[in-house]
């Protein structure tokens, strides 16, 4: 079956039909496309482009690739249009690597007490407004 927004729309499940807007369906074709690497990193991207290859208008086109921007998927450069963002580098591995070694241990820590973390910061709602 084609990459339509039509398809997609269309699609059921066991539980009857699944409805989603057109808006929705752009994105996550869109992330599909970058999740598999079939845009690789550089690559420039065509808002009327993709919109023919979605067989959709370029309104949800746009909408899609500013969802994306803010997730950092694609960055917008001015009067140039839309890039796929570069894979991370080794330092940016290594700080998510750090994020993780200062995160898991804790969450692990709560699941095994079946605990849920508590905020640990000053009570920035106790100042008074004025």
């Amino acid at each position: 079956m084609p990459l339509t927004a039509t398809a997609a729309t269309n699609s059921s499940d066991s539980r009857g039909s699944v409805k989603i807007s057109v808006r929705e369906w752009v994105f996550q074709a869109l992330m599909t496309l970058l999740m598999d690497h079939d845009l690789e990193p550089g690559t420039k991207l065509s808002i009327a482009g993709l919109a023919r290859q979605l067989d959709v208008s370029q309104t949800p086109v746009r909408e899609a690739l500013a969802r994306c921007e803010s997730e950092g998927l694609v960055v917008r450069r001015p009067n140039a249009g839309y890039l796929v963002a570069p894979l991370l580098g080794r330092t940016g591995l290594d700080d998510l690597y750090d994020i993780r070694l200062l995160l898991e241990p804790a969450a692990a820590e709560n699941a095994r007490h079946g605990t849920r973390p508590q905020p640990n910061w000053p009570a920035c709602t106790a100042r008074s407004s004025g």
